[in-house]
């Protein structure tokens, strides 16, 4: 973690940075920090990292902090994207309580999950095709998903190399299989199974009917659509 932190003194039209100097602004410094950072990963279940703080009002009491005592350090409010304020208020026995306003940034890490092996186009993904791996939330392409619950019983929309991240585009409850899709046809007659070559009539959902014409029998069957390549016919 930085041991150095950005100081700002707030002025009444401009910002100037202050350093600090002495072990007594730095030790508050630090456990107002700490303080900061536990909450934060209190608040977001990750592990955090604060990237930045900046002291924006009180700056004077952090300072100047022999024979004060901390006496709390709470969110104030939200900024934005990983940014927050904080509260943090200072004890002095002669001058009573101070206030200091806190700029906090900060990235915390969270698991995205990558494939492990090669997926093809309509599989059902189950819990050895991926992986979880640790990213920065401010590196997280847009889409990756992050809760492995939405990923395990899903169908791919199309075919995964292994090491690629998992995103919602390639994920669906219900592929649909648009007509005109070559498909091998397994046709079950009296307890045996024939295979031809077909073509979709229509757009059909996965595991769900499919209509095809058979290209050796010239004629159109009905069958379930099993995979994204297999319709199976029982005659």
């Amino acid at each position: 973690m930085n041991k150095f932190f950005f100081i700002v003194l707030l002025f009444s039209c401009f910002v100037a940075p202050l350093s600090l100097e002495g072990n007594s602004a730095n030790d508050m410094l630090e456990t107002i920090k700490y303080m900061i950072l536990s909450d934060l990963q209190r608040r977001t279940n990750n592990d955090v990292e604060i990237t930045s703080l900046k002291v924006i009002r009180g700056i004077e009491s952090v300072y100047s902090s022999d024979g004060k005592r901390l006496r709390s350090v709470s969110m104030d409010r939200y900024m934005g994207k990983n940014r927050v304020f904080y509260a943090a208020v200072i004890e002095d026995k002669k001058e009573g309580l101070s206030h200091v306003l806190i700029d906090a940034a900060f990235d915390s890490s969270t698991e995205v999950y990558v494939t492990s092996r090669t997926l093809s186009k309509g599989a059902t993904i189950s819990l050895g095709d991926y992986y979880p791996v640790k990213y920065k939330h401010s590196k997280i392409p847009t889409g990756a998903i992050t809760d492995k619950t939405q990923i395990e019983g899903k169908i791919l929309t199309a075919g995964l190399a292994p090491g690629v991240m998992i995103r919602e585009g390639h994920l669906t409850d219900t592929l649909i299989i648009k007509r005109g899709q070559k498909v091998n046809i397994a046709i079950e007659t009296e307890g045996i199974t024939l295979s031809a070559q077909g073509v979709l009539r229509g757009d059909a959902p996965l595991g769900g009917v499919a209509k095809v014409y058979c290209e050796s029998t010239k004629k159109e069957l009905q069958g379930i659509l099993v995979s994204a390549n297999i319709v199976k016919v029982k005659i």
